[in-house]
């Protein structure tokens, strides 16, 4: 039995050729593919992460691939990732405020 393709997509990388995203689903496992340089190394791109987050959002795709990704516990890491990435960018703006501070005090 193969895999059935649940959703495909083409994303505009920096390739003069759009790379396709594909969804395939088989016996209740789901792979997410990509065709840039990076997902044909099976290294996580963000065409890939943007695709399940825009899925997740209701941006792109439908219910059935939403629910999907959510049974197969996207949901739950893609939310926690999230998180860390907007604590990540409020870290480093702390950081660069007390470098300011210490800079004045060094002058």
């Amino acid at each position: 039995m193969t895999n059935e393709v649940i959703y495909s997509t083409s994303i505009q990388g920096s390739s003069s050729t759009p790379y396709l995203v594909e969804m395939t689903f088989h016996e209740q496992e789901m792979a997410i593919l990509c065709s840039c340089p990076a997902g044909e190394k099976n290294v996580l791109c963000k065409h890939r992460v943007s695709t399940v987050k825009n899925i997740l959002g209701g941006i792109e795709g439908d219910d059935n691939i939403a629910t999907k990704l959510i049974n197969a516990g996207y949901h739950e890491v893609f939310f926690h990732l999230d998180f860390l990435e907007k604590e990540a960018v409020r870290i480093k703006n702390e950081i660069k405020s007390y470098k300011k501070i210490i800079s004045e005090k060094m002058r």
